[in-house]
């Protein structure tokens, strides 16, 4: 779990750097003081809101703060604190589009993907379908990102298009550009006798 030692690390050095105590960090994020202990030894398994918070907290987008973002837009945030930590919505929106786009390019059904991805098909529904309450933890973020062979942070990157996610898509699962996405027109049948 490499995106919990990064969580961890960021946490220890934020600590330093500010001269702050775990119960000062704690209010901050609005979680105990038992919570930011577990998260600065990588014990933890938090949810996209909260690591949300944690990223608002040193100014950064989720993306950036997990260090792995491709796209240097994803990088600036100075509005992180003035927005609302807890509206992960804009993330939801590219989970989703994340899933919808794997799923046309896999050509994969909602119940394959979930059998594959180890994640139930409830939460896999509610993702793609954009619920509002959906609040997945690392654990599953993770989960999703292994299976479809990108990062943790390239599924929480707000910028990237989906054109951004079929490219990632058909580079790293090794599939010919455009090939599963393209829909035959009547001329590419062949003619019935």
């Amino acid at each position: 779990m490499p995106e919990g030692e990064l969580i961890g690390t960021q946490i220890s050095n934020k600590l330093l750097r500010e001269g702050k105590k775990q119960t000062e960090l704690s209010k901050e994020i609005s979680v105990c003081e038992r919570t930011v202990r577990k998260l600065e030894k990588s014990e933890a398994n938090p949810s996209l809101k909260l690591l949300k918070r944690i990223a608002a907290s040193m100014g950064k987008s989720i993306s950036s703060f997990l260090n792995l973002s491709p796209s240097p837009e994803a990088n600036l945030c100075a509005n992180c604190k003035e927005n609302d930590p807890q509206d992960v919505s804009a993330e939801i929106d590219t989970l989703s589009l994340w899933i919808q786009v794997f799923l046309r390019i896999s050509e994969e059904s909602q119940q394959s993907f979930s059998e594959h991805s180890g994640v139930c098909l409830d939460t896999v529904h509610r993702l793609k379908q954009k619920w509002s309450s959906c609040n997945p933890t690392l654990s599953t973020l993770q989960s999703f990102a292994a299976y479809m062979s990108v990062t943790v942070s390239e599924l929480l990157d707000t910028t990237l298009s989906e054109a951004d996610m079929e490219k990632l898509l058909e580079e790293r699962l090794h599939l010919p550009k455009h090939a599963l996405s393209k829909v035959p027109d009547d001329k590419d049948l062949p003619e019935s006798v």
